[in-house]
């Protein structure tokens, strides 16, 4: 990661390194940084220093668990380590689903299709995973870079064949059609794993319509729908991808599936001026907190209400009347834009920004 030709300097003399993986992409540099693989006193990205930051401090974590409290600190806000409230994590590892099922393990760990999981019918609480976000990053393209070299290392068993670890049944670099079918079928096998009051939760952005239109099929696929979409900041702002976009997004949308229930899914569909009127008042919120957004953070908040909607549906809906309704959706975006530009509302105090700032830390926190 650190030790590579994509590797670079994050500025001259500073001995910081940039590593691969800084842009989603396998990016050339023009003036590529050949780091000491062991470390020196003041490298970074070196064993020495990944050894003791990375897998030693995930021993002590291990052993001793902590959870991150919103503080301030010297007037700034500040994050605070809490111990005592988690025990050490020691799992006792399973090797079937059987044994969880006798709490005779804590742990099963699986590789293999997300598509065909080898549980059994109703078994699970819950499903909380984070698919590929279509044709944005191509993971085990990737990987492959890593691969090349791990795979000489690999039994024979655990190697893929040839010189890659893609397979047809990845959920990525698709077109549309072929990125719905796949993660339907992801989300339909977890619906079947899942116990009927069981929970799926996602988490999605794009900027491109057709990209919410597939997760909506997928949704569909599943017989699922969106009990609640929440939009969260999960993505470093100063990231490379985000510095070079025109409308970054940094915020990520956590969507809430439950199995269908036909008659409360249709009265509870709403309406459209129901749904902008929620993602204007989340928006506010964002605004409310000092939070500038782009418009590809509103199109986040939109969509959460479009995929609400949709999945509302009674007997789901054919490409058409989904199109129209996501148009309908993105074209509230530009009047949400115009009111994000306004002059930001003013607290209690007369500032703007600081004291709502830390209210939303704390219930992002809870």
């Amino acid at each position: 990661e650190f030790n590579n030709m994509f590797c670079s300097f994050k500025g001259e003399g500073t001995g910081a390194v940039r590593h691969i993986f800084h842009h989603h992409i396998l990016k050339p540099e023009r003036t590529p940084l050949e780091a000491n693989p062991w470390g020196t006193e003041k490298s970074s990205g070196s064993f020495s220093t990944l050894f003791e930051r990375r897998l030693l401090a995930a021993r002590r974590y291990c052993e001793d668990p902590f959870e991150i409290r919103p503080t301030m600190k010297n007037g700034k806000l500040a994050a605070e380590r809490v111990f005592g409230i988690n025990a050490p994590l020691r799992p006792r590892m399973a090797r079937a689903f059987s044994e969880l099922a006798a709490d005779k393990a804590d742990v099963l760990l699986l590789a293999g299709d997300s598509s065909r999981l080898p549980l059994p019918d109703g078994s699970i609480d819950a499903v909380v995973t984070d698919p590929p976000y279509f044709d944005n990053v191509n993971y085990s393209e990737l990987a492959d870079f890593f691969y090349a070299w791990l795979r000489l290392g690999l039994p024979k068993e655990m190697s893929f064949k040839g010189e890659t670890s893609r397979n047809p049944r990845e959920v990525q670099g698709r077109d549309s059609n072929g990125f719905a079918e796949l993660l339907g079928d992801v989300f339909r096998e977890s619906a079947r794993v899942l116990k009927r009051n069981g929970t799926l939760a996602f988490t999605f952005h794009h900027s491109r319509e057709e990209a919410w239109e597939a997760v909506a099929r997928a949704i569909e696929r599943a017989d699922l729908h969106v009990v609640a979409a929440h939009p969260i900041k999960a993505e470093m702002s100063v990231a490379m991808p985000k510095t070079q976009a025109k409308n970054p997004i940094n915020l990520d949308l956590i969507i809430v599936c439950k199995h269908n229930n036909g008659t409360a899914r249709s009265s509870e569909r709403g309406s459209v001026a129901d749904a902008v009127n929620e993602a204007r008042g989340i928006a506010a919120r964002f605004k409310a907190a000092g939070a500038t957004l782009s418009k590809g953070d509103l199109r986040v908040i939109m969509m959460g209400g479009f995929l609400k909607l949709d999945s509302a549906t009674p007997g789901g809906g054919d490409d058409a009347s989904r199109r129209a309704l996501i148009e309908e959706f993105t074209a509230q975006i530009e009047p949400l834009a115009a009111c994000q530009r306004e002059a930001p509302a003013r607290t209690s105090t007369g500032r703007t920004g600081r004291a709502r700032q830390l209210s939303l830390s704390f219930d992002a926190e809870s």
